[in-house]
């Protein structure tokens, strides 16, 4: 082994102490906030706070210059580690800070002097600028950091470049070529080393914030998941408590709060003294007030349900609509209450409803448990499911009042016109059979009783076919012979649920529009079968007078009929008509086969 061979395996050596030294402090930092806000990627235009910049052009550059006094004296230069922090600030931040770690080293080397100062001092910025041109190549096809191994080549690259440098700018020549032939080899590979292994760092603790979010994904799922359904009133006092026991069950946080926003009741004002003028915020401050809904955790003993909110965060959260995030380091969670309350970082995210605030979730945790970035998301998934909870029952709540108010139309549309026409014929048949009258009172009391009762969303077939019978036995009275009715319904079906009125509206149109030009021979044929798992019902008459889109046709009480079957059965459930003209009239209604409990 030659003397040169000799000093650079005895250099390597030296050289690889560094790098594992560095390596140590760089695993110990890479535990703390501050690693976090170096390593979080991204572009400078893409960031909207300057401070991780500055933490990153900081701890690479202090890293650079501590390569340097970690080096290893050679033929009055420097064996080094220092373009480990140059390359690095160009993967992680691109080429400006490169530029930036790489002229700030650079700069600290040629001050020192030597016959190599002002090469290595060029080197160095020029290895800042590779690394972030091997980022800028990397980041057009792959969104994360660059890989170790892209860390390892750009190194190789960049140390390449430094060893060119000296030998065109070091002079004299003799002297840059001995030193280049005993440290190029060290240099170059523990440089390449530690850039790696610094770059295999931050992808672990990329790798670990990536399973910590999916932790938390799967812990916003299963909140959702335990929650269906416990919103289907709304978000109510009871519904608040119900919700802060399931997240204090399911969340490691040390406090749970849930707030509801309340809109006053205006005030009585006179035409003499009009309410004051006041600006929206104002405005909004005094039409709503934000009460504590429910509590538990950590601060018991002065956080209460029913407080008043008084915290400026929430109040803001509620008033824009947007996620407050106090995370216990940048910022802090202050008690309006008690100045000595433990909390500390605070998570507030509001419900949205159709982008109406209806109030929000508070996360809490004490001093010393800050909030990282992913818990915010975390957090904005689990209102975003509990909001959608509360969007769907408010849209079951419209369902149903739109089912009560088809339902009244539906009454609205029968009673007027049948009232006058079951009362004419009940008239016309006083005088020649008194017994026949008192029976179709009766039957018109039972309609009409049934008809004006307060609904119910469903009913059984036979209590269906009681209202229908009911109605029937009126219009016989009036059509005399000319009408005659056939029921085809097998007793066993007697149980089926069916929506309320499905039958009554479509026998009504039957006799109005289909028998309506019958002089005689008026028939009407109501029937069930079973088609699979479904019911189908059917009510047919002999006029064939239905002609679709025009008049005449069984007009509105058809269509009503269907969307409330489509409603309460679901897809593939409703009505549909055959006609055969003037011969006969088939309107089918598609239901499942559901029977009383």
């Amino acid at each position: 082994m030659d003397g040169n061979s000799g000093v650079s395996l005895s250099l390597l050596v030296e050289l690889l102490k560094t790098v594992a030294l560095t390596t140590v402090l760089a695993y110990a930092f890479s535990k703390t906030r501050a690693f976090e806000l170096v390593t979080s990627g991204g572009w400078p235009r893409e960031r909207s706070r300057r401070s991780p910049w500055v933490w990153m052009y900081l701890f690479f550059s202090g890293m650079a210059v501590l390569g340097t006094y970690l080096g290893v004296p050679v033929l009055g230069a420097i064996a080094n580690t220092r373009a480990t922090g140059a390359i690095l600030a160009g993967l992680l931040g691109g080429p400006w800070m490169g530029l930036a770690v790489g002229a700030t080293a650079g700069l600290h080397r040629y001050f020192l002097g030597g016959f190599t100062g002002l090469a290595c001092g060029v080197s160095t910025i020029a290895e800042g600028l590779v690394g972030g041109l091997v980022a800028t190549l990397w980041r057009r096809r792959h969104s994360a950091n660059p890989s170790p191994a892209v860390a390892f080549v750009a190194a190789v690259i960049a140390e390449c470049v430094q060893m060119l440098i000296i030998l065109g700018l070091a002079r004299p020549y003799a002297d840059a070529e001995a030193l280049v032939s005993i440290i190029a080899l060290p240099m170059i590979s523990m440089n390449a080393i530690g850039a790696g292994l610094f770059a295999s760092i931050v992808e672990d603790q990329h790798r670990s914030r990536e399973l910590h979010a999916a932790h938390y994904a799967r812990l916003a799922l299963e909140v959702g998941e335990k929650s269906i359904g416990l919103l289907k009133h709304g978000l109510t006092r009871d519904a608040a408590d119900r919700l802060v026991e399931l997240l204090r069950e399911t969340l490691p946080v040390a406090a749970v709060a849930v707030t509801g926003v309340r809109r006053r009741l205006p005030e009585a004002t006179t035409a003499a003294a009009p309410p004051p003028r006041r600006e929206p915020a104002e405005a909004h401050r005094d039409d709503h007030e934000n009460v504590v809904l429910a509590f538990g955790g950590l601060g018991e003993d002065h956080h209460h349900a029913g407080n008043d909110v008084r915290c400026s965060e929430v109040l803001d959260a509620v008033k824009y609509g947007r996620v407050e995030f106090l995370d216990g380091d940048r910022s802090r969670y202050r008690c309006p209450i008690d100045p000595h309350c433990p909390l500390s970082s605070a998570l507030i995210v509001p419900f949205k409803v159709d982008e109406e605030v209806l109030g929000t979730i508070i996360l809490f945790e004490p001093r010393g448990r800050p909030f990282t970035e992913v818990f915010r998301s975390f957090g904005e998934g689990l209102a975003n499911l509990l909001s959608a909870q509360l969007l769907q029952a408010r849209l079951q709540e419209q369902r149903k009042l739109l089912i009560s108010s088809e339902l009244k139309l539906l009454q609205a549309q029968i009673n007027p016109h049948f009232l006058f026409n079951a009362l004419t014929a009940i008239r016309a048949v006083v005088p020649s059979d008194p017994a026949k009258a008192r029976e179709l009172i009766g039957h018109l009391g039972d309609f009409l009783r049934n008809n004006l009762r307060e609904a119910a969303p469903d009913v059984s077939l036979a209590e269906e076919l009681a209202l229908v019978g009911a109605y029937l036995e009126i219009e016989k009275a009036r059509f005399g012979e000319r009408l005659s009715v056939d029921v085809d319904v097998p007793g066993d079906y007697a149980t089926v649920r069916l929506p309320t009125f499905t039958l009554q509206p479509l026998v009504e149109n039957a006799i109005k529009h289909g028998l309506s030009d019958k002089v005689d021979d008026g028939r009407i044929r109501i029937s069930a079968t079973r088609e699979g798992g479904d019911i189908v019902l059917a009510v047919e008459d002999n006029g064939g007078t239905y002609v679709s889109g025009s008049s005449p046709s069984p007009g509105l009480g058809l269509s009503l009929v269907d969307r409330r079957v489509s409603s309460w059965g679901g897809p593939g459930y409703g009505t549909s008509v055959s006609c055969d003209p003037g011969h006969a009239t088939r309107v089918s209604v598609r239901i499942p086969s559901r029977t009383n409990p």
